[in-house]
């Protein structure tokens, strides 16, 4: 296609007029093709997949104590130097409701949905966005609204017991916002089981100063701490 032209000594091609509308359709296919084929090279190397890779979330979720109320907490951050666009979390309940009794029905469960209110970050400060390139405690409160129980939950063994009275509990992250280099939207998610909840912790320090420079240490991120008796000051050992 490129070397149309060159050393051609008749322009008609021998009297031959029917080669030239060839060419245009052999021009116009070529540059289709071109355009299609780097359209599924940019689609390929900027998929927002391999993006949402760069989400961190702890590998545990933390139950405890403050101000009275019993509140359920993991954290994030994101490793990539040029953070999220506008990032946002939403948090959902996976309950399981009666087993359908229909014979026909059998095996099949009622599943509900239940979209969890945040107490951190808070939607009424910067509609809820969240500042990934540190790492951001997000934060449920079982109150009265609280899809986890029927009313507030005042102490730890009481959630504990209504976690374990459950036939299926699973909480489901959803984080989403734009990556800043090819504008995609994507989803990062991450899920919490009975089993991925610490009781009376918190979580360890993981930021460090050098050089007047934030440094996170994401050996550190995981890590819990086991609070004391009242709740308020962790003790050193890490979990």
């Amino acid at each position: 296609m490129t070397t149309i032209g060159y050393g051609v000594s008749d322009p008609m091609f021998d009297e031959c007029p029917e080669v030239v509308p060839l060419l245009v359709a052999q021009s116009l296919i070529g540059l289709l093709m071109d355009a299609i084929f780097l359209n599924l090279m940019y689609t390929r190397f900027s998929t927002a997949f391999t993006r949402s890779a760069s989400i961190i979330f702890t590998d545990v979720a933390i139950v405890y104590e403050e101000n009275g109320f019993v509140k359920i907490a993991f954290r994030v951050c994101e490793v990539a130097r040029k953070p999220l666009i506008e990032p946002m979390v939403r948090l959902y309940l996976i309950k399981h409701g009666r087993v359908a009794v229909d014979a026909d029905m059998e095996g099949f469960l009622d599943v509900d949905t239940h979209q969890m209110a945040l107490e951190e970050p808070d939607i009424n400060i910067a509609d809820g966005k969240l500042f990934l390139t540190l790492p951001t405690k997000v934060v449920h409160c079982l109150d009265e609204t609280s899809p986890l129980s029927s009313g507030p939950v005042r102490n730890m063994q009481q959630f504990h017991d209504q976690i374990q009275a459950m036939d299926f509990f699973e909480v489901i992250v959803v984080l989403s916002g734009t990556c800043p280099i090819t504008g995609n939207s994507l989803e990062a998610r991450q899920s919490y089981t009975a089993s991925d909840l610490r009781y009376n912790c918190t979580f360890a320090p993981c930021v460090s100063l050098h050089d007047d420079k934030h440094q996170v240490n994401f050996e550190y991120f995981h890590r819990t701490m086991k609070c004391d008796q009242t709740g308020k000051s962790p003790s050193t050992k890490l979990l």
